[in-house]
């Protein structure tokens, strides 16, 4: 796989010299906002990440062929860069002495996301894991995750990172994710599962309405949400970004 992304980034460089120059200067634009000054080295590798991601993403949808039915977790589907995602876990005790987990999955697969939990001892094969929060992959795409990822790892916080570009977050996934809490035969199995949760979006309809795509796939996204909502108590609980940024406390 190394030599693969190596040659992959190697040629992707030197045909996209422009969308780099671009997303660097975005990368910019926002150091200056916040006050940083990551040096220029840096700064090259991360436009070039962000900008092959952005392409990528548009690339791969364009080959898929959008009328069959959707089927989740293909890990065929999921580009190489992507597949070589950095995907961690963090831990820390709060002040009561109790551990925090939040899981990144960065826009890896399912698969290898749980191979590594089980080779570092975070979950044992075949079983499942509650965290406080799941950062959902590649912004709930639904080639990078399944209903048996869902089962087995649950989080009390569920963040999705998408604008609904593309179609993300996917609505299966979502579906998904609210299955496996919910009563039903796609509930996971973990002991804590019928604790609430809510689900966070760093998007919405509202905050779209300068491109309509999106705002419409969002508004899917919430009448989704919500329809589950009003079924289930009120559960999932959730929360849709309309401003920019947002924070909350585990």
């Amino acid at each position: 796989m190394k030599t693969a992304i190596k040659e992959e980034w190697q040629k992707w460089l030197k045909e996209n010299k422009k969308t780099i120059s671009r997303v660097e200067e975005n990368s910019r634009r926002t150091e200056r906002r916040l006050g940083n000054s990551l040096s220029t080295e840096i700064n090259q590798i991360v436009g070039a990440a962000a900008a092959q991601s952005e392409m990528l993403a548009f690339e791969l949808l364009e080959k898929l062929d959008m009328s069959a039915e959707k089927k989740l977790g293909i890990r065929r589907n999921v580009t190489v860069p992507n597949l070589a995602s950095l995907m961690f876990m963090v831990e820390e005790k709060d002040t009561g002495g109790k551990t925090k987990t939040v899981l990144l999955t960065g826009d890896g697969h399912h698969l290898d996301i749980l191979k590594g939990l089980e080779m570092q001892k975070k979950i044992k094969i075949g079983g499942s894991l509650r965290v406080d929060v799941l950062k959902v992959q590649h912004h709930g795409s639904e080639h990078n995750l399944d209903r048996e990822f869902c089962k087995r790892i649950i989080a009390d916080h569920y963040i999705f990172c998408g604008n609904g570009a593309h179609e993300n977050p996917d609505l299966k996934v979502v579906e998904a994710i609210i299955d496996s809490r919910l009563s039903g035969e796609h509930q996971s199995t973990h002991r804590e599962v019928n604790q609430p949760f809510k689900l966070w979006f760093n998007s919405s309809s509202e905050n779209t309405k300068t491109e309509p795509e999106n705002a419409a796939h969002m508004k899917k996204v919430e009448d989704l949400v919500e329809s589950y909502r009003a079924k289930n108590q009120g559960q999932p609980d959730c929360f849709y970004l309309k401003n920019s940024n947002f924070e909350f406390t585990i």
